[in-house]
């Protein structure tokens, strides 16, 4: 298993339910936006979603921007997703957009902060903007994570098929690559098996 940083705290969830989500993944810090080419591989969602993702977020839980793809029990499908403060809190907002059906293989996921506009794009092909007036935020870090949602969904995929990113890279004016840090939270991703390299993971169960 690779190291890890268990960090509460740190992301958003892609389903804004409660703080108590899992998830495990790669940080660096704040940029104007998150680039990586992910797969959920043999993840599945039997309680509320498991999903993958690439992301800018701030410091509360809704403090977030992301795109990429989730796995309930009802299918597979991408989506985009952006808020602010905490659930339930005062002037908290959290919107999560539906990109469409998904599937098991790898996708290239973008966000990114342009002329005060936020881009989510999935294959190269722009899904959604939204204008930056929803954020009251200051970026704190760029993502690239797997995430499960509810109390039954397990984190990561299987050995042979594993949730797994690689070619991570924020925005700094130009795509660059970073000094990625691992980090983890919650009880499934202290489980999880890992691997880990300059730019990647593979996360399974």
């Amino acid at each position: 298993m690779g190291l890890m940083v268990l960090a509460a705290g740190l992301p958003a969830t892609a389903s804004g339910a409660t703080p108590a989500n899992d998830w495990i993944g790669i940080l660096a810090p704040a940029s104007a936006g998150s680039r990586a080419t992910c797969s959920l591989g043999g993840a599945v969602g039997v309680d509320v979603s498991s999903s993958v993702w690439v992301a800018v977020a701030g410091g509360n839980f809704l403090d977030i921007v992301q795109v990429g793809a989730q796995v309930t029990p009802d299918g597979r499908r991408f989506f985009a997703a952006y808020g602010r403060g905490t659930p339930h809190g005062p002037d908290s907002l959290y919107v999560e957009e539906d990109l469409g059906p998904a599937d098991a293989r790898s996708h290239a996921y973008e966000v990114s902060l342009v002329d005060a506009e936020w881009t989510f794009s999935i294959d190269g092909a722009v899904r959604l903007t939204v204008p930056d007036t929803f954020r009251t935020w200051q970026a704190r870090w760029t993502e690239v994570a797997t995430e499960t949602s509810g109390r039954d969904d397990l984190l990561g995929g299987t050995k042979l098929r594993p949730v797994a990113c690689s070619g991570a890279r924020a925005l700094h004016g130009t795509w660059q690559t970073e000094s990625w840090a691992f980090f983890g939270y919650g009880a499934k991703a202290a489980a999880a098996r890992s691997r880990f390299g300059s730019d990647r993971f593979a996360i399974w169960r």
